[in-house]
């Protein structure tokens, strides 16, 4: 289902959202939010709640290797990114991060476009 939703952020157009519509209605998601760049149609990242339990070990299992990011002066839960889904020098795709809590429970998943 990450992978659907990847598919859908890196090759989405300005003014098709048909796959995304797609991809956050799977059953596996809840609470999408969608987040255009500023000024354009074009999409920014989207985030999602897993709707089952889900675990960064789980996801590292598909997405290969998490990396834990700084927390923000201000706190709030850690930030992770899945290496593996970066795209390449010369490349553009879908970054996935998670937000996660202190037991490494994935609370919300953002699917972001990225292009080098």
């Amino acid at each position: 289902a990450i992978e659907v939703l990847r598919r859908a952020v890196s090759t989405a157009e300005s003014g098709d959202r048909a796959d995304i519509a797609d991809a956050v209605d799977m059953p596996v998601f809840k609470d999408p939010d969608i987040v255009e760049r500023p000024g354009e149609r074009a999409i920014d990242h989207i985030s999602v709640a897993p709707a089952e339990p889900t675990t960064v070990d789980e996801l590292e299992a598909v997405l290969g290797p998490a990396r834990r990011l700084p927390r923000s002066p201000s706190g709030g839960r850690r930030t992770v990114i899945f290496g593996q889904t970066v795209p390449g020098e010369g490349e553009s795709g879908a970054t996935v991060l998670a937000e996660v809590d202190e037991e490494g429970h994935v609370r919300r998943l953002i699917v972001r476009a990225d292009a080098f």
